[in-house]
């Protein structure tokens, strides 16, 4: 399948194959979002989009057209089920109404779906499972379909960043990074700031446990950036984000701060509810295209108290450059989801 993540800033396109026991990249691109390409999450400007899809297909060699699209948090609603054992016909009517309660949609004109995450914890000792559970309203799915269809693609999987992100992560779990803690619960971390917001991740014992989508990402560092310049027409540019000029130099102490206290507050609750302390905290993970925002890495770093690592999803691919090199580390920062969606169906 083809990973497509079709974020605010970027679009990420990739294509991964399996020969010979090993996974190696077919074809991916990375490529500027169209100006208002999306509105909350939503598909808005159609023709520009279309037109950058339809070149993207052409001009690269891929091994057939079929894609697995990740939707934009903001267009999507997701929440955590905890459900003794059920048969399928019985589970699948549970969490219609589990969505029906929790979210504010007409079920009947939504997309539901879940995910099992992994065995629950309940306090009667019965055994349960734990469900990842996301409704999506059925025009807004119908509307990144038909983007596709448009340029030429075949939509098949459409699904939410927290299982795509999951996937990701279980795949360089099978890699064994050395980097990663190897304390008894096997705790992992991830933070991707991406352009509009960030989603915080956690896992335990290669299961998912908890996500929390924040409300900050690299738009709001530019809002920022552009009250400190009294900028009010064309904006400062990502050149002037990403100088080597300080936090404080560029005004963005605040949502740097922002940021540091919203992940805070949720490793202060998700650890206060697994019973873990301070010392069990893991390192912190990070990517996307917000963490390279010099300064910031460091800031979290010194706020959080914790050792942060990035995390390239490619690092260990058959087929990419050195690792090692600042370059290719940067751009793997930005493929987790597209990287999940590549694997999904088809590896574990």
């Amino acid at each position: 399948m083809i990973g497509l993540d079709p974020g605010s800033a970027r679009i990420k396109v990739l294509q991964l194959k399996h020969s010979g026991g090993q996974v190696s990249i077919h074809e991916k691109v990375i490529f500027t979002t169209p100006p208002g390409a999306f509105i909350n999450g939503k598909p808005a400007n159609w023709e520009k989009l279309t037109e950058q899809l339809k070149r993207v297909r052409k001009q690269f060699n891929w091994s057939g057209l079929k894609v697995n699209l990740c939707l934009n948090n903001r267009a999507s609603y997701m929440r955590t089920v905890i459900m003794p054992p059920l048969r399928k016909n019985q589970l699948i009517k549970a969490m219609h109404r589990e969505a029906e309660k929790h979210f504010p949609l007409n079920i009947e004109e939504a997309v539901v779906s879940f995910v099992s995450t992994g065995p629950g914890r309940a306090g009667n000792g019965q055994p349960v499972r734990e469900y990842l559970l996301a409704a999506v309203e059925k025009k807004v799915a119908d509307a990144y379909c038909n983007l596709l269809a448009e340029a030429g693609f075949i939509p098949v999987g459409i699904e939410t960043a927290p299982p795509a992100l999951l996937r990701s992560l279980e795949h360089s779990i099978s890699n064994k990074n050395p980097r990663i803690s190897t304390a008894p619960e096997q705790i992992r971390l991830l933070l991707d700031i991406g352009y509009r917001s960030a989603i915080l991740i956690h896992l335990s014992n290669n299961y998912y446990r908890f996500h929390r989508v924040l409300d900050i990402g690299l738009n709001h560092f530019v809002q920022a950036l552009q009250v400190t310049q009294n900028s009010k027409t064309s904006g400062p540019s990502e050149r002037d984000i990403f100088s080597k000029t300080s936090l404080e130099e560029k005004g963005l102490l605040e949502p740097a701060g922002k940021l540091a206290r919203s992940i805070a507050q949720s490793l202060e609750y998700w650890f206060e509810k697994e019973g873990l302390t301070e010392a069990d905290y893991p390192p912190l993970e990070v990517s996307g295209g917000g963490i390279f925002i010099p300064g910031l890495p460091v800031y979290l770093k010194s706020e959080l108290a914790m050792n942060l690592i990035l995390h390239n999803s490619l690092r260990t691919i058959k087929g990419t450059l050195n690792p090692k090199t600042r370059l290719r580390n940067q751009e793997g920062a930005f493929f987790n989801f597209a990287h999940g969606l590549a694997l999904r169906g088809w590896i574990k």
